[in-house]
Order: structure tokens, then C-alpha cells, then sequence
């Protein structure tokens, strides 16, 4: 079976093409091999020696080995101590969510929320609360079309659709 397998020639890959972006991800990686070594080639050797992007023959682990040798070489020194920092801008592909945790309780993420009656969603945006508020304003309105249609009196409408405190406002007016 696995001599079948070894054997069997690969499926093909179809994709639709149905603009000229779809060509993106292959055109700037065909642009990153055709460029990269120019660019290289032109920086500056006043470059920092522990700068290692577009260095060729560097890679994450010199980095960390520099890093190291340079604490432990100053961590020989009595009296001594080192801070450090360590930031990975790495990601993780298809994975945009990450645990967030308070007081080592893992919080759980919802896509909205509602907070003092207004509806918040995920990326803090307030579409969802927009449409919720204009569809209770149509649902209440209706009505006061449907008697504004049927040529009802304004005073009527007002002594029907407002309390005392807004007729009061509107009369101020």
C-alpha cells in the first residue's frame, strides 16, 4: 500500500482566479527573492553586530546565544544582575484569539455584550447597538405614521405620543 502511495502522483490544486490580487501572496514572494539580496547588499556595515534581520547567516537562535553569552558574561561580575525582556512579535497562523487572564482566572470571550443598556461588540464597535436603537425607534414611530396618514390633528398626536413633561417642552419652544 504505502509503495502505491509512494508511486501516486499528486492531486492538483485548483484555485479560481477572479482578480489580479489573487496573484498578491506569489507576486511579493517572487519580489522578496528578486530584491532582498540588493537590499542587503546595501546596508550599511555601521549596522549594530547584534542586529540580525537581513543578515545573512543569522537566524532567532544567534540572536537568543548573543543574549545569553552577553548575561552570563555580565552575571560573572559579583555583585551584579540582569533585567530582562523578551517581546515575540511571532503569530500564529489562523489563530487570531488569544486566553486573556485576570487574576489567573481565564476570561471568556464573547462577541457582544450588553453594558448599561448599550450593546458593545467584540472590536468595541457600536453597529449592533446602532440598529437595535433604529429598530425600536421605527416600532414605536409606526404608529404615529399610520395616524399622521389618516390626517390626524398634530395637537392630537402630541396629546397622544408625548407625557405631560415633553408637551411641556414643546410648548416652550
Amino acid at each position: 500500500m504505502s509503495e502505491i502511495l509512494h508511486h501516486s502522483p499528486p492531486a492538483k490544486e485548483t484555485s479560481h482566479i477572479s482578480s489580479l490580487s489573487d496573484y498578491r501572496p506569489v507576486v511579493m514572494k517572487c519580489f522578496e527573492k528578486l530584491v532582498r539580496s540588493h537590499i542587503t547588499s546595501l546596508l550599511p556595515a555601521s549596522f549594530d553586530s547584534h542586529q540580525f534581520a537581513y543578515r545573512g547567516n543569522r537566524s532567532t537562535e544567534d540572536t537568543v546565544a548573543t543574549a545569553l553569552h552577553a548575561a552570563l558574561c555580565h552575571l560573572e561580575k559579583q555583585g551584579s544582575y540582569v533585567r530582562t525582556l523578551f517581546v515575540d512579535y511571532s503569530s500564529e497562523e489562523g489563530n487570531g484569539h488569544y486566553s486573556l487572564y485576570i487574576s489567573g482566572d481565564c476570561v471568556e470571550r464573547v462577541a457582544d455584550f450588553q453594558f448599561l443598556g448599550v450593546q458593545i461588540e467584540e472590536g468595541l464597535t457600536w453597529s449592533t447597538n446602532t440598529s437595535e436603537l433604529l429598530k425600536k425607534a421605527q416600532q414605536r414611530l409606526y404608529f404615529l405614521r399610520v395616524l399622521r396618514k389618516n390626517n390626524v390633528t398634530q395637537r392630537l398626536l402630541v396629546s397622544t405620543s408625548c407625557s405631560v413633561a415633553q408637551r411641556k417642552a414643546l410648548q416652550r419652544r
